[in-house]
């Protein structure tokens, strides 16, 4: 599965360590999503989440506030 973001999504994700990974396989790179609050706050199930920049501590869980994920997640629901 190869999936694609606008320019400007990828263009504002300035932080990505894993060279948007995520877009050529997200089933195996991304954090599952657990649920997301009005298409803007996306928790996350985070394996590690002091790997990632975007990843942000939220009592047991994390939120992402990566452009890129989000819009992942907006437009394909994963």
């Amino acid at each position: 599965m190869n999936l694609e973001n606008p320019v400007e999504v990828i263009a504002a994700t300035t932080q990505c360590k894993k060279r948007f990974a995520c877009l050529a396989r997200p089933l195996e790179t991304m954090c599952r999503a657990d649920y997301c609050v009005g298409g803007k706050f996306l928790f996350l199930k985070c394996a590690s989440p002091n790997a990632c920049p975007y990843a942000k501590p939220f009592g047991r869980s994390c939120y992402c506030v990566c452009p890129t994920r989000l819009a992942i997640y907006n437009r394909f629901l994963i």
